[in-house]
């Protein structure tokens, strides 16, 4: 089964703007700074978690079309 790409990226990228606001604001910066550093972090981490998944799905549809192709040849050679 392949993963899911949006609702996986905006789970991830949700997480990483909040984890980078509180980071920014614990150590005393200044609430646009915070803002902007944690939009920037999230607009990186929704890509790179969509990279990710489709990296991971691609692997994951090689995988079944492998066993699919060997399934085959399987068949083939009883018959």
């Amino acid at each position: 089964m392949l993963l899911q790409t949006r609702p996986t990226a905006v789970k991830i990228s949700v997480l990483a703007l909040f984890i980078v606001a509180i980071i920014g604001h614990c150590y005393g910066a200044s609430s646009f700074y915070c803002c902007k550093r944690a939009l920037l972090a999230t607009v990186i981490a929704y890509f790179v978690t969509t990279l990710f998944i489709k990296a991971v799905n691609f692997v994951l549809l090689n995988a079944m079309i492998d066993k699919e192709v060997e399934k085959q040849r399987e068949i083939n050679r009883d018959n």
